[in-house]
């Protein structure tokens, strides 16, 4: 049985990073990759169907 708060760093399908958490039996981001999803999220889902020109893209991260 997973300890409570146990996590655990996973190398996806892509080679990137993910947590899982054995107790959720979840993973943070997913399984597939970073990259795989910020594609699909952002690249597939977002740039590509908008119309607007000029596109303006605001990034904050710390």
């Amino acid at each position: 049985m997973a300890a409570a708060g146990e996590r655990h760093i996973t190398i996806s399908s892509d080679g990137s990073t993910t947590i899982w958490v054995p107790g959720l039996d979840e993973h943070y981001h997913s399984i597939h990759g970073a990259r795989t999803e910020s594609l699909h999220v952002f690249i597939e889902a977002g740039l590509k169907s908008t119309t607007v020109r000029p596109l303006r893209i605001l990034e904050v991260g710390l």
